[in-house]
């Protein structure tokens, strides 16, 4: 994964500089210095923590989720169709908070290179700031923008860090449920009411099953609050692709 991201940010990088030498001057004439380059820095950087850190974990995520889903099947139907369904809740949930958090990681890039093309220009300009007395003005306008800066990334980041603390409360409340679901059929089943065979044997289970489900049940949610929480870096990397693409896409 590492040659993966490091090479797809090389050809990233290598076409958008080939692609910036045929654009306009009126292109460069409405944007700062500083806001041109923020595309490959802070852009191109949010894609190489997505490659590089996010998709692995993913990817292993998922390999874990149906290795322990399997395991979870072979000891109860039931139960497990009950971890499902939290897992799905914890996924939904996920979804819709990285809705929320999208657009101000959008807003959060913009910012950025705004503030780093503010700050070019003010080192730039150093000499002349000072000969003019403009050093007052000048903070001013980049307390503005760092403010908004601020305002925008607390806003991604208060979304996004609720995900931990739901996910690990649903996680508990999972394994309250799974315990006293497992252990009213282990007791039924220990006395008979639930039998070994026939149509309703799909309920039976030991005291034994029940202490290894809890386990695997535990080793389930692990993976789906990791594929939650790398949502974070995917949904940023999404938000530095649409600028680094907005601007291949400039004729």
């Amino acid at each position: 994964m590492a040659v993966v991201a490091q090479s797809t940010l090389k050809d990233i990088r290598d076409e958008m500089f080939a692609h910036m030498q045929n654009l306009p001057v009126r292109y460069f004439d409405t944007r700062t210095h500083g806001e041109v380059m923020s595309h490959y820095t802070n852009d191109a950087d949010t894609l190489r923590q997505m490659l590089a850190q996010s998709l692995p974990n993913l990817f292993s995520s998922i390999v874990s989720m149906i290795a322990v889903l399997c395991s979870m099947l072979h000891l109860s139907v039931w139960l497990t169709l009950v971890v499902v369904g939290f897992a799905l809740l914890m996924i939904m949930l996920a979804g819709k908070i990285a809705g929320k958090s999208g657009g101000y990681f959008m807003k959060q890039q913009k910012n950025l290179g705004e503030l780093n093309g503010y700050i070019e220009e003010m080192i730039t300009g150093q000499k002349v700031i000072k000969v003019f007395c403009h050093e007052d003005k000048s903070k001013d306008g980049f307390d503005k923008r760092n403010e908004e800066l601020f305002r925008n990334a607390y806003s991604a980041n208060k979304f996004v860090n609720m995900l931990g603390p739901i996910n690990n409360n649903l996680g508990h409340l999972q394994y309250v449920i799974i315990a006293v679901i497992g252990c009213i059929l282990a007791v039924a089943t220990s006395s008979g009411k639930i039998p070994s065979e026939g149509i309703l044997s799909v309920f039976a289970i030991s005291v034994g099953s029940v202490a290894a489900f809890l386990q695997l049940s535990k080793s389930f949610t692990m993976p789906v609050n990791m594929i939650s929480q790398q949502l974070n870096s995917v949904v940023m990397a999404m938000a530095g692709a649409k600028r680094i693409f907005s601007l291949l896409d400039e004729e």
